[in-house]
């Protein structure tokens, strides 16, 4: 009622059209427009007007006039741009806005909620797997390493088990982008999932922890690391995993469903992103976090058995399956596994001289060790055989390709010979070597047979070695698709 009576009053007073008094009250409602349409909010601009225009009344119309049109430069060049800056950025605490990746029939939402320091994200979507994805997604860009580290929380029962909500970083913001996240599951299944290039398959490493409170997500150039436990605790790391990301990334925080038709909302606290200068993206770095795990094939569990800041690379298991053998820095080292799975390093006796590489294998029954290595003035790898005692201790490696580089491959299931690759005149080739090159002890008559299960007689990449009036090599080379044949010393 009293706004009404206000109006008529202000009415009357307006009735001289184009009247400095109906000029400011044109030039007031339309600065409170333009507020309202910025703010989203309901149009106050007649109420506050109408307020300052009857205060001022007694005021000449001239300095009116001034008075409103100082209000109104106030309005566009301090509060709107401040309004429109909010409005377009949608900016959500450390993060500058949200949307649904993929397709999202029924939409999220994300908010944050400063006091509490928590963001609370609902989204849909079929899965965030396989070669695209479907999720709501609050992001902000990057362009070098991170550490985002986050509590997280389902509310309610949840419809499905494998509901998700996610560290996540992102190449672009399109369904079937490269990305790599931590995904809490409802069921408590923790995972570095991971798409390493657009519309591949996603995989993934599972953390042995299980329902965490506390995740992160490292990168550090092209490796991507995941932690998993509790707040106060030592978080256990898993991967890493390799992903050439370019340029700038889209990192945030993600929900998804599991069910395009239901919507899943998360909380996530003590969100702690660390943004770091950004290393080079070597995809075969020397210096990472190295773990070397077991893959349960039943459970599908990942255990790590032995984790360091250094390159390990290799590790295969022992004929008996008692112990793994892995090279780092040139050397070779044994790990025997205790009652709880875990195993600490032992240096393998081989002779320092010898800079083993990642290619190295036992034959089937233990007793002896092929490796390949740089040694002496050779111009690269070359390959050698040794006994290995059961302590570990190694014989004088024994050369058997003289030609470099050279890199072994494989044990035929019998141990009677052993396949490798090298490049002889320009080209890489498959190659076997048995006989008079092996050491004594090893059976010599070789039958026909296929070098090693990787190559088949459909690829037309297949090595057959036999005795006739020596030792005999024959290689099967795919691109010329004819058969090379000769004295031990071709293969070599």
């Amino acid at each position: 009622m009293q706004r009404t009576a206000t109006t008529t009053e202000l009415s009357s007073d307006r009735t001289t059209e184009g009247s400095p008094f109906s000029r400011s009250a044109a030039i007031c409602r339309g600065r409170f427009r333009q507020l309202d349409s910025l703010l989203g909010t309901e149009y106050t601009g007649p109420r506050i007007c109408d307020v300052l225009l009857t205060s001022m009344k007694p005021l000449q119309h001239c300095f009116q006039r001034v008075v409103l049109a100082l209000v109104g430069l106030l309005l566009t060049s301090g509060v709107a741009p401040v309004a429109r800056a909010q409005q377009n950025s949608g900016s959500i605490g450390l993060f500058e806005t949200h949307l649904d990746v993929g397709e999202t029939p029924k939409k999220g939402s994300a908010s944050f909620d400063a006091t509490a320091g928590e963001y609370r994200l609902t989204g849909g979507g079929a899965n965030m797997w396989a070669a695209v994805d479907a999720f709501h997604f609050v992001w902000k860009k990057t362009a070098g390493d991170f550490v985002l580290t986050a509590d997280v929380h389902f509310i309610g029962a949840g419809a499905l088990e494998h509901r998700k909500a996610a560290l996540v970083v992102r190449q672009s913001l399109d369904a079937n982008s490269a990305y790599a996240d931590v995904a809490l599951h409802g069921d408590g299944l923790t995972a570095l999932q991971y798409r390493p290039v657009p519309g591949a398959e996603t995989s993934e490493v599972r953390s042995p922890i299980n329902a965490p409170v506390r995740i992160r997500l490292e990168r550090h150039g092209a490796q991507l690391m995941m932690y998993a436990g509790k707040p106060g605790e030592n978080l256990t790391p898993s991967g890493p995993v390799t992903i050439d990301f370019k340029g700038e990334l889209y990192i945030g925080l993600g929900v998804c469903s599991h069910d395009a038709n239901v919507l899943e909302t998360a909380v996530f606290s003590n969100v702690n992103l660390k943004e770091l200068p950004a290393s080079k993206a070597d995809l075969n770095p020397t210096k990472v976090r190295s773990n070397i795990s077991v893959y349960d094939l039943e459970t599908k569990n990942v255990h790590v058995v032995y984790s360091a800041d250094t390159l390990w690379e290799a590790p295969n298991w022992s004929p008996d399956g008692k112990y793994l053998m892995a090279n780092s820095g040139g050397a070779l080292y044994r790990f025997v596994l205790d009652a709880k799975g875990e195993a600490q390093p032992e240096k393998v006796g081989l002779d320092s001289a010898y800079e083993a590489n990642n290619d190295h294998g036992l034959s089937p029954d233990g007793k002896t060790l092929a490796i390949s290595a740089d040694h002496g003035a050779a111009k690269g790898s070359q390959v050698f055989v040794a006994a290995l005692s059961s302590s570990g201790d190694v014989a004088k490696p024994q050369l058997v390709t003289p030609g470099a580089p050279s890199y072994f491959h494989g044990w035929s299931p019998d141990g009677r010979w052993l396949a490798f690759v090298g490049e002889r005149g320009g080209n890489f080739d498959a190659d076997g070597i048995s006989g008079a090159s092996l050491p004594a002890g090893l059976d010599r008559a070789m039958p026909w047979r296929s070098a090693s299960p990787t190559m088949h007689k459909k690829t037309g990449s297949r090595i057959l070695l036999r005795m006739a009036n020596g030792l005999r090599c024959f290689r099967f080379l795919r691109e010329r698709r004819d058969t090379i044949r000769g004295p031990a010393s071709t293969c070599a």
